[in-house]
């Protein structure tokens, strides 16, 4: 009898320790998570400056680009969904542009930046010294830009 009740007890205490390990983990996961902060989110802008006659198309991009919205969950999501680039020529070879941009401030683990987001799927991070480029070739990005990754297939 003893030895049952030894070994409930060590079943007990190691039942204990397990539950604090998950807590702990699920803890430090959702840290992770909010180690990227949006702080401010600018109205997105339509960028072109059309040099003769505005073309029906124009007045189509620019009114979706004036109807562009996302909040600041949907922009973390995005950024949790890109890939880092190593430079803006790479994100010019892989991504179409648009005349359409979103900008704002967010915060990744303690530091400030700028960010610039492109309605084609790829954005630019920057703190003033250095630029980060993004891009968001995966499907739960597809429905938060106006142009969605597809490689320049044409």
């Amino acid at each position: 009898m003893v030895t049952n009740s030894v070994i409930k007890n060590g079943i007990k205490k190691l039942l204990n320790i397990t539950g604090y390990i998950l807590l702990a983990n699920i803890v430090l996961c959702n840290s992770a998570f909010s180690a990227l902060r949006v702080i401010s989110i600018e109205p997105s802008k339509f960028t072109s400056q059309t040099m003769g006659e505005v073309t029906e198309t124009d007045k189509r991009v620019e009114e979706a680009c004036l109807n562009w919205h996302l909040s600041g969950a949907e922009i973390i999501k995005i950024f949790e969904s890109s890939s880092v680039y190593q430079d803006r020529g790479a994100i010019h070879r892989e991504y179409y542009w648009l005349p359409c941009e979103i900008e704002g401030k967010l915060i990744s683990d303690g530091k400030e930046w700028n960010f610039t987001l492109n309605a084609a799927a790829h954005a630019e991070w920057n703190d003033g010294h250095q630029s980060i480029y993004w891009g968001c070739a995966k499907d739960e990005c597809e429905s938060l830009f106006l142009l969605s990754y597809d490689g320049m297939a044409g």
